[in-house]
Parts: structure tokens; sequence; C-alpha cells
């Protein structure tokens, strides 16, 4: 499989190789959105901090997901408020709001290249039921102080240039960024604020020794005051344990050769992210390059990789009947951490060390903020101020069959519609909001 995100970023600049024992202030393990942002937040205010990651930074969902970028969670404000309580429903809420707007900032303030898209996104009703589930978040939308806007079937069919979907929710606070380019640039920008990043340094262990935090890896180890694990979804268990629950749910990616522009010009000439209502989701955009960009639940390199593949040409031309058969030249996986709850769950791990995972597909501008949560309390440990209660230690678990029932039920579902007829056009029966 060939990743576009890596071809269309910019280099990384990776920090060589670890030295046989480093001391520093904060040492953060992960090098996603959450940690190459504690990274940058911890160094701009002039604190000592070293990054270490396995492979290389993005290797994880932050490389590999469709771009979106959305404010909150999947979950509705008030869905998080009553799971969480109006204490930390309310300051969860009030720190998600702003999310993608603080991504933004960070672009603008850096000048990371990163294709980003202002136009918002589109969330689009498959069916009747699809339509009224986009109602309802509106609402939510409204009450959070987004700006967003019901659009019928034909304002969607305007935006899109198809006119397969009922209607649609367009949030003008979302924005679309190749993720893997703002990494690197937000990584970049820790850098040049004196953050230590190393890439394929993997821990294997952490242990505390004398009020020390001491990360150890095959050529050397972290000496810290402080820890934040930042690993999500690709969480390897080192050997003190591990803190996540949580079911990994496979998210894949294609996208095709740039298309001609005067050619395909209605096809989303706008470049919104959209996804829509299905009980599979189908997510697409266009790139700056004009390339179509289309993902769904699945994991292309297994079991089930030729349904997903087979549903995904059927889907291109279901959506977008000029480009049935056009040839797919990009393909790629990621792992997204789902939690029982579909919440986030930070999880106290002793002194000044903490750890994060379960951004539940909501990772850009989630994960951005929470770098910036994780790095506050390595340099307060005041855990009253955080946005979560803290979860206990507890060993290692990941969901193994709830795994399987995700991508078993994307497999089904894609076997159905990857060989079924062409879906008949809204235009043959227009639904209005």
């Amino acid at each position: 499989m060939k990743n576009l995100w890596h071809i269309s970023a910019p280099p990384s600049q990776p920090g060589g190789l670890l030295p046989s024992t480093v001391r520093t202030d904060v040492c953060i393990v992960g090098g996603g959105f959450t940690g190459c942002s504690a990274a940058y937040h911890l160094a701009t205010r002039g604190v000592s901090v070293t990054l270490i990651e396995a492979n290389i930074l993005g290797h994880g969902c932050s490389g590999r997901n469709s771009g979106n970028l959305n404010p909150g969670l999947w979950l509705r404000p008030g869905q998080v408020s009553k799971a969480l309580g109006p204490h930390f429903g309310q300051r969860l809420n009030d720190l998600l709001r702003p999310g993608p707007d603080y991504v933004q900032q960070l672009v603008k303030r850096h000048a990371i290249d990163c294709q980003l898209n202002t136009s918002g996104t589109l969330h689009c009703a498959h069916n009747q039921s699809g339509l009224k589930e986009l109602k309802q978040r509106l609402e939510g939308h409204l009450q959070q102080g987004y700006e967003a806007e019901l659009l019928d079937a034909c304002e969607t069919a305007a935006r899109i240039g198809t006119d397969v979907f009922y209607g649609s929710l367009w949030n003008k606070s979302a924005a679309w960024i190749q993720p893997l380019a703002y990494l690197r640039g937000l990584a970049a920008a820790a850098v040049s604020a004196g953050a230590a990043i190393y890439e394929n340094c993997a821990a294997q262990s952490v242990v505390r020794k004398s009020n020390t935090w001491v990360t150890r890896t095959a050529t050397g180890e972290v000496e810290s005051d402080a820890l934040l694990i930042a690993t999500n979804a690709y969480h390897s268990g080192m050997a003190f344990g591990s803190y996540a629950r949580f079911a990994p749910l496979w998210y894949f990616n294609l996208a095709t050769e740039p298309l001609d522009g005067r050619r395909f010009s209605s096809l989303l000439p706008n470049r919104e992210g959209c996804w829509d209502t299905a009980p599979v989701m189908t997510s697409f955009t266009r790139d700056e390059q004009g390339r179509l960009v289309l993902g769904s639940v699945g994991k292309l390199d297994g079991a089930g990789g030729r349904a997903h593949l087979a549903w995904a040409r059927r889907r291109i031309g279901q959506l977008f009947p000029a480009l049935a058969g056009v040839s797919l030249t990009f393909s790629w996986n990621g792992c997204i951490a789902m939690t029982k709850d579909h919440l986030p769950h930070l999880v106290g791990l002793g002194p000044k060390a903490l750890g994060i995972y379960g951004y539940n597909g909501r990772g850009i501008a989630t994960g951005t903020l929470f770098g910036r949560v994780l790095a506050d309390y390595a340099l307060s440990g005041d855990a009253d101020a955080l946005p979560l209660p803290l979860s206990r230690v507890k060993s290692a678990r990941k969901f193994s069959l709830q795994s399987a029932y995700y991508e078993l039920g994307a497999t089904a579902y894609h076997l159905v519609n990857g060989w079924s007829r062409k879906a008949a056009p809204r235009s043959a029966s227009r639904a209005l909001y």
C-alpha cells in the first residue's frame, strides 16, 4: 500500500539517534498529534522536552486519517454532559469547541504547508433517517456556537457534484487539512522552540527511580521529572503496563491520480471534507492537487481487503458516474482507538505522569488540544484542572472481539453493496428537509 499523505507532505526532519542517556524535564512517548502538540506547548514555554516515537512521526492514525478537522467529539454535547456529568461535561465541551480554529491558528502562525481548506465539512444524509439525524446534530452544533446550516438535496448536489444524497449538514466551523503535513509542521515548530524529537526510538520500559521517570529504549534512556504517554491506538504494551482499554477500528483510504480540472469542475469545487450517515460510513474529498480521496471502515491488507476494494470502486461510480473505473493509485489503513463510552480517557500513571487514549475518530483537533492539556499537567501536576476525571491504571486490554465485529460488519456490508446495482440518483425522488 502507498500512503498519499507520505507522498504529498513536506519531509520530516528526524533528530538522529537518541544519545545513551538524556536528562529532560518532560519525556513524551508517541509522535502523533497529541505528542507533538504537547512537545510544542512545553518547548514554547522554555521547558526541556524529549519526544520519542517508535516508528516515524505520524506512523499511527495521525498520518493515516481522512483529514476532516471537526470540532468536538462524535457524541453530541448533550450526550457528553450526560455521560460525564455537568462538571466534566461542560469542561470537555468547552475545551473542544474551538478545536478547528485553534489548529488553524497554529497553521497560520507557523506557516505550515498542509493544504488547509476552510470551506467546512459536509455530513451527508444517505436516506430519510440520516436526514433526521442531521437535524438533531444541527441543534447541537448551534448550541455550541458553531456556524452550521442544513442543506437540501439540491444544494447538496451543487456542492458535491452528485445527487445521491437527501441533504447534508454543512459545518462552516470545520475545515480540512492534509493531516501528516500538519503534524510534521507542528513537530518542526516544536523543534524550533527547543524540543528534541527522536524517530525509530521505541520505549521498551518505564520505571520510577529516585523520584525520576526512566524511559528505556534499545539505545539509551530518558530521565525526566514528568512523563506523558500519547500512543493512543498504537500502544505496544511496555513493561510497566498499559492503560489503554479500547477496540481497534481499522479505517482505509484510497486516492486517484489528479483529475482533469476542466472535465471534473463540478466535483467538489470547494473541496469540502465529506462523509455520510450510512451504517458503514463513506468519507470523500478532493485534495489540493485534485485527487479524489475516498475511505471507509475496513482493513485493506486483511481478509476482507478484496471486498473493501470492490465496494470502493463501486461506490465511486455510484457517487460520480463519470469516474466509474478510474484508476486508484494510493491506498492505506489507519487504526482508531474506539472506547466503549465513545469518550477519550485520561489515566494517571504516577506523579506527573499521564496517559490519554480514545479519540474515536476525532483526533486532529482533539489530539492537538489534549496535547496542550498534557503539557499543562506536566508542569503543574494539578489533576483538578483537567477536563476529564482520571481513570485508574488497568492491565493491558484491547477488545479484540469487538474489533473483529467491526471488521466483519464492514466486510459484510461492503460485500453486499460492492456487488449490488447502482444506487438510484436522488433526482428521481427529491427529499427536502
